[in-house]
């Protein structure tokens, strides 16, 4: 149990930016935060072209005004 929890400290940082990258939520210029709506209709490829700015787009099916502080907390 010990050794399972050292690795998993020590790797923790390492997969978290692997997450964040394979969802594009790394530190961008513009951040996106909506519903499965805002997911499906916010092409954020476009939108970074368009502005010429990075963008993160970070959706959740469901989303409310909590929901969106969670998601703005956890992007920080």
């Amino acid at each position: 149990f010990v050794v399972f929890m050292a690795v998993n400290w020590l790797l923790a940082p390492w997969l978290k930016e692997g997450l964040r990258r394979y969802y594009c939520l790394t530190m961008s210029e513009v951040l996106v935060i909506g519903h499965s709506m805002s997911e499906m209709g916010i092409d954020r490829n476009l939108l970074a072209e368009t502005l010429g700015m990075t963008v993160s787009k970070y959706c959740m099916n469901g989303a409310g005004t909590a929901d969106r502080l969670v998601i703005i907390q956890h992007y920080l």
